[in-house]
């Protein structure tokens, strides 16, 4: 993979406390983001965040070496497989019962750029010049 500059910056808004939690990884063959937002109000939403990404960092040498054969069928499997390791994370932990995330996925190749998302994250391309949206949310006012 070519050098790739990146920036990551998250706010707590109007939210007593932030539930974001971004990781990557980036290898010879593809660079990962995924950034996850707790559900506000819900019980475990920081801790929905932070496993969701850290279930599909730690799928990335499962799944990323079949990106290029079968790209949108494999970060479905991917996804599902994530969703799963989750809920395994949270196994019998009394916060797993309503705890929600967003999460906004991206994983760049030589050939493709593949994104993915839940809610209201957001995946956005950004140069010098402009800041356009590259995904559409799924929240109300984005309908």
């Amino acid at each position: 993979m070519n050098k790739i500059n990146f920036y990551q910056l998250t706010t707590i808004g109007d939210r007593a406390e932030n539930q974001d939690y971004m990781l990557n990884k980036i290898t010879k063959d593809y660079a990962l983001f995924i950034v996850a937002d707790g559900l506000g109000g819900h019980q475990g939403g920081e801790m929905a965040a932070r496993f969701f990404c850290q279930s599909f960092v730690r799928l990335a040498d499962k799944f990323g070496s079949l990106i290029k054969q079968a790209p949108e069928r494999t970060v479905l499997m991917w996804f599902n497989a994530a969703i799963k390791l989750m809920a395994e994370e949270f196994e019998g932990h009394p916060a797993a019962e309503g705890a929600y995330t967003t999460c906004a996925i991206l994983i760049i190749t030589e050939s493709s750029t593949i994104s993915a998302h839940c809610g209201d994250s957001r995946v956005y391309r950004m140069n010098k010049d402009d800041i356009e949206w590259r995904t559409k949310d799924h929240s109300i006012p984005q309908k």
